[in-house]
C-alpha cells in the first residue's frame, strides 16, 4: 500500500470515527420522536453531552424503555455492573 493509499485509508477511518456519535444521536432522536412524539429539551441537552457508550445503550434501550424519562433515567452500564 502507498503512503497515499494509506493517508486517505486513515481519513476515512477519522472520519468514521467523528461522524458516529452524530449517527447515534440521529437514530436515538428518531425512535424518541417516533416512540414518545417531541422531543424534551432536556433530553436533547442530554444527548448532546453523552458519550459514545452512553450513547449505544440508549439506542439498545430505545426499543424497550416504558418512557422518555425512563431511558434517560437508566443506569448506565457500569453502574448496573456490567
Amino acid at each position: 500500500m502507498s503512503w497515499m493509499q494509506r493517508d486517505r485509508e486513515e481519513g476515512r477511518q477519522e472520519g468514521r470515527e467523528e461522524a458516529r456519535p452524530l449517527v447515534q444521536q440521529d437514530v436515538i432522536r428518531r425512535g424518541l420522536r417516533r416512540r414518545f412524539g417531541a422531543i424534551r429539551a432536556e433530553h436533547e441537552r442530554a444527548i448532546l453531552v453523552a458519550s459514545p457508550r452512553r450513547l449505544d445503550q440508549w439506542m439498545d434501550l430505545i426499543f424497550t424503555a416504558p418512557t422518555a424519562d425512563a431511558l434517560f433515567n437508566a443506569p448506565q452500564d457500569d453502574e448496573r455492573g456490567a
